[in-house]
């Protein structure tokens, strides 16, 4: 047993990033094309760095790389000027918690229209969520009740129109968001999960804000508790949270698989049915 336990774990961890890399990766890779974004293992500044090194090492390669290097250089010092105005500007968040900025208003019968709730009768019915006792996420706790949400957004002019509004609590039963200008979305946990924009463990709608002020709705209805966790998130911030969340899951994961083969071919060659239940 001695003797073959190291092979055992190099055919083991050999199994499972084989497993991983042909049926977990390509999983990755789809996700990133959906999104238009590159793999960012070398968007990475530590891994970028390396490989801009070994690539200048390199005799031939490293001329060719050196020159286009050296062109980009200047074309960023020429319009340093002009960066160094941008940079003055208001900096942008990639994180926003909105639940200070929530206004709620409960609709027993849930029969209000988004239509009806433009009109000052309905309008002035809401209420901030932080001037009416309540802290941190909004949450009504269990209700029969529809909710509907709305929060006024705006961009500064340095900030980009494109942003990610996230609704985390991902057992809602029915979540229906209305922005300006963009078709209603009718999503929520009863509901076919090609219904959401975005594949992804939380409720993600897009959104294009405006420089003046606009409001966004929310309906909300449960049988589960009632929690409206929303964040605005920048796109590619949003990416690499999600990117570092599910790189975890692969390396937790993958330390079950590789323990699970590594116990399995241990019971295959001793015919020991304690490593078949540890496996």
């Amino acid at each position: 047993m001695s003797e073959n336990g190291p092979a055992f774990v190099i055919i083991a961890i050999v199994a499972a990033v084989s497993i991983l890399t042909v049926f977990v990766l390509p999983i990755f890779a789809q996700w990133f094309a959906n999104m238009k974004m590159e793999l960012p293992l070398l968007r990475q500044p530590r891994w970028r760095c390396q490989w801009d090194r070994l690539k200048l090492r390199l005799p031939i390669v490293g001329s060719i790389t050196l020159e286009p290097g050296l062109l980009v250089v200047m074309a960023v010092l020429a319009g340093l000027l002009s960066a160094t105005r941008a940079c003055a500007l208001e900096l942008e968040s990639d994180r926003i918690d909105l639940s200070p900025h929530v206004e709620f208003l409960e609709d027993p019968g849930g029969k209000l229209s988004v239509d009806q709730l433009a009109s000052p009768e309905w309008s002035s019915r809401f209420k901030p969520w932080s001037h009416s006792g309540g802290q941190g996420t909004p949450n009504f706790g269990y209700t029969e009740s529809a909710y509907w949400l709305r929060v006024a957004l705006a961009r500064a002019p340095p900030a980009s129109k494109d942003w990610l509004l996230v609704l985390s609590y991902s057992s809602l039963g029915k979540v229906d968001f209305y922005a300006p200008g963009q078709a209603p979305v009718h999503t929520g946990a009863d509901r076919p999960v090609g219904s959401q924009p975005h594949f992804d463990v939380n409720y993600v709608f897009p959104v294009e804000l405006d420089a003046a002020g606009q409001y966004y709705y929310l309906r909300v209805r449960s049988s589960s508790p009632l929690t409206i966790d929303l964040t605005a998130w920048q796109p590619n911030a949003y990416q690499i949270d999600k990117l570092n969340f599910w790189a975890s899951q692969f390396l937790y994961y993958g330390g079950l698989l590789a323990l699970l083969l590594y116990n399995l071919l241990l019971f295959l060659s001793l015919r020991d049915r304690r490593f078949l239940h540890y496996s």
